[in-house]
């Protein structure tokens, strides 16, 4: 009766997926199913923290902290792919689209060998690295009311030959 009346509390909230660290007792997950929502378990904690960043929902610690309403996440579409990996082995991939884009993206890196994906992936990191602290700096500057420097006008100087007995070959002459 305790299950059915957690598993209702959760339904009151009406998500059509749910994702649990740990795992579920298979009574609640029946009546979950029941309900109509799809149950995700044994999802890493970071993984729960980034999703819950994308999708703008709340993580909530237990059944007790649905007391107030929690803000739900919400994505366009959810969808679960699996893959063949080249020693036989499966590997299944949830996809959350239709995030909001500012919030964050996932990067699925596929074909090639373990060191080449490597490798990409380290490029990437450092490119999202490098584009994260360019926009810093662009706030910083758009702070200060900082203005590009304007570019220089290519007629005002005119690089031309000096005469051949100095030392300096070419003079810039204004």
């Amino acid at each position: 009766e305790y299950l059915k009346k957690c598993v209702r509390r959760i339904a009151a909230l009406a998500p059509d997926i749910l994702l649990v660290e740990k795992t579920v007792s298979r009574l609640a997950q029946e009546f979950l199913l029941e309900a109509g929502i799809t149950l995700v378990i044994n999802v890493k904690p970071s993984v729960l923290e980034r999703v819950a960043r994308l999708t703008q929902a709340d993580i909530v610690t237990s059944i007790d902290g649905l007391v107030s309403r929690e803000a739900l996440g919400f994505c366009h579409t959810f969808q679960i792919h699996t893959y063949s990996l080249p020693e036989g082995e499966t590997k299944r991939l949830m996809y959350f689209d239709g995030c909001a884009s500012h919030l964050g993206c996932t990067v699925t890196l596929r074909g090639g060998t373990i060191p080449e994906l490597t490798k990409v992936k380290q490029i990437l990191l450092f490119m999202a690295y490098v584009t994260y602290h360019l926009r810093l700096e662009l706030s910083f500057l758009m702070d200060e009311f900082a203005l590009p420097p304007a570019a220089p006008d290519e007629s005002a100087i005119i690089i031309e030959e000096s005469d051949p007995h100095q030392n300096n070959p070419y003079a810039i002459a204004s």
